[in-house]
């Protein structure tokens, strides 16, 4: 079981990034006790599979061919 400031560490998610979550109802579930909030790790991993993206090329890393982040090539003129 986790802190919320601890989840958002693990996560390297802001404290304000997760309430917007939790406001579109996609947040991780919470235990509240005591007046802090806790997150257990069945939740967390209930997060995790429900907001992982299927692989693919475009969502590893690096530039993506074409994705227009650098301009196309000029023909030269003859």
């Amino acid at each position: 079981m986790k802190t919320f400031k601890d989840f958002c560490k693990k996560h390297h998610i802001s404290r304000s990034a997760i309430y917007g979550l939790w406001a579109k109802g996609i947040g991780p579930d919470v235990l509240r006790v005591g007046g802090r909030i806790w997150i257990t790790d069945e939740a967390e991993t209930r997060w995790i599979a429900a907001n992982e993206a299927p692989w693919s090329p475009s969502n590893v890393g690096g530039p993506r061919p074409n994705a227009g982040r650098f301009p196309k090539a000029k023909a030269a003129a003859a």
